[in-house]
């Protein structure tokens, strides 16, 4: 039913316009349609949406419903470090480190409180400085520049949307070693082109910076005053696979290096031999190649240190990890990919062997076979779990997944809605109560039709 004939359910006339909601949020229907306005209340088969465009809440059913975006509440966090906990289902978390033991990782989140997670479902632990963001959104056109005559991108609820072929930028100040992270959706093959270190917000092809074209499940790089690539991979598999995904290029004018994630995995590192240098600009270009809508949001940008963490090697990522995109309900089993057993990895480049006793107050004790040793958490690149074997989590009917600003997205089975916030359980961590303002987005019926996933969990 398309949601004009629903609107006409609750006492509208055929004229349906669905103006800008103070909310700035919005609910997605899977043919398509948009409401915006705010959650009232959830539950397993309902989500109640409130409106300015409704003469009352109306209950939609989950069924129906993709997903609903939010403007999220950054929390104010002092930690000089974080952690980054990745599970074996693909899931990324970040928070203070707040135990290690052979049992359970535990994190200090600000959406959920502590959360501890299974040892047999966490694949990594990194730590890293905590990110100051240089910029975050888009919340709106203003201070962006579109080319040509005739504008191709549109601004509705922290998401840009192209209508044809044409470019945005935004002098964003990138430093010399910078990370650039965005959320990208698509309908058909996704055809984009990221130009960073621009000196040129008018044209889409400045005489400074780097390219990044992204086709199909291809992408190529290149410098944006040389027609000869830098870089080339076919191995970004996800764009095929789903028409969305969390893309990151990190890039450094010191030593060339860029390296492309998507969807947290490394798929490629490239050098430039010859590094683009003092003529680069800070700006950053986003540019639709086709025809077929891509939406932009969750534009993220801040410096980076030049150094790709041990555990993100690509070759690693490539052979160990689980793809979360794959169907097969089977829990996965294999090593940890933490490295040789007891072996951390610190900023500078040594090694510590040992097995963390305890961390307090951003301190992290270490017992090694020698002596303990305190050392400051944030010196930490990686932290020794204990071998096991790791299994993945069963997928169950009713499960989300939740996205925040910071890049995490967590999968969990939603119980319901009390106050502001969501109750929910897995696996993965057990029972959780979760801040509703925290997520910039939260997605319904997440998993493939010909997923084979039982039904018999609904009852349990």
């Amino acid at each position: 039913m398309k949601l004009a004939r629903m609107l006409l359910l609750f006492g509208f006339s055929s004229c349906i316009v669905l103006a800008q909601d103070t909310l700035d949020s919005m609910i997605q229907f899977s043919n398509h349609d948009g409401l915006s306005g705010s959650v009232e209340s959830i539950d397993r088969e309902r989500l109640v949406w409130r409106s300015t465009m409704l003469e009352r809440p109306a209950a939609f059913l989950i069924k129906n419903v993709i997903e609903f975006r939010q403007a999220a509440e950054m929390a104010q966090v002092d930690d000089r470090s974080e952690a980054l906990v990745k599970l074996t289902n693909g899931d990324s978390v970040r928070g203070q480190l707040a135990s290690v033991s052979g049992d359970s990782i535990a994190l200090d989140t600000s959406f959920a409180g502590r959360m501890a997670f299974r040892r047999i479902m966490v694949e990594s632990v990194t730590i890293s400085e905590r990110t100051n963001f240089l910029f975050k959104g888009p919340s709106g056109l203003d201070g962006w520049r579109q080319s040509g005559e005739s504008p191709a991108w549109s601004y509705r609820h922290s998401v840009f949307s192209s209508k044809a072929p044409g470019g945005i930028a935004r002098d964003v100040r990138l430093p010399d070693e910078c990370r650039v992270a965005f959320d990208a959706a698509w309908t058909g093959g996704l055809g984009l082109k990221l130009i960073i270190f621009s000196n040129d917000t008018r044209s889409d092809h400045p005489s400074s910076g780097y390219e990044v074209m992204f086709q199909q499940r291809s992408v190529y790089l290149r410098r944006c005053n040389g027609q000869k690539f830098i870089g080339h991979t076919s191995n970004a598999t996800a764009f095929e696979e789903s028409e969305k995904a969390q893309i990151e290029i990190r890039a450094s004018l010191k030593s060339g290096k860029v390296c492309l994630l998507v969807d947290g995995k490394v798929i490629d590192v490239w050098t430039d031999p010859d590094v683009v240098g003092g003529s680069a600009g800070g700006v950053v270009h986003f540019i639709s190649t086709s025809a077929s809508p891509v939406q932009i949001s969750g534009i993220r940008v801040s410096k980076w240190d030049g150094e790709l963490d041990p555990v993100t090697d690509p070759k690693v990522m490539m052979d160990q990890e689980p793809d979360p995109h794959d169907d097969d309900d089977t829990p996965k089993v294999g090593a940890t990919t933490n490295g040789a057993a007891g072996c951390m990895a610190l900023r500078n480049g040594d090694t510590i062997s040992g097995e963390v006793v305890s961390i307090e107050n951003g301190m992290v004790k270490i017992k090694t076979p020698f002596s303990d040793v305190t050392i400051p958490l944030e010196r930490l690149c990686t932290v020794a779990l204990n071998p096991v074997s790791l299994e993945r989590c069963k997928r169950l009917a009713g499960d989300v997944r939740g996205c925040l600003p910071d890049g995490s997205s967590l999968v969990f089975r939603l119980v319901g809605m009390e106050g502001g916030f969501l109750m929910g359980s897995s696996q993965n961590f057990g029972k959780a109560k979760f801040k509703l303002s925290s997520f910039e987005r939260v997605e319904f019926n997440i998993y493939k039709p010909s997923s084979k996933e039982g039904t018999a969990a609904e009852s349990r």
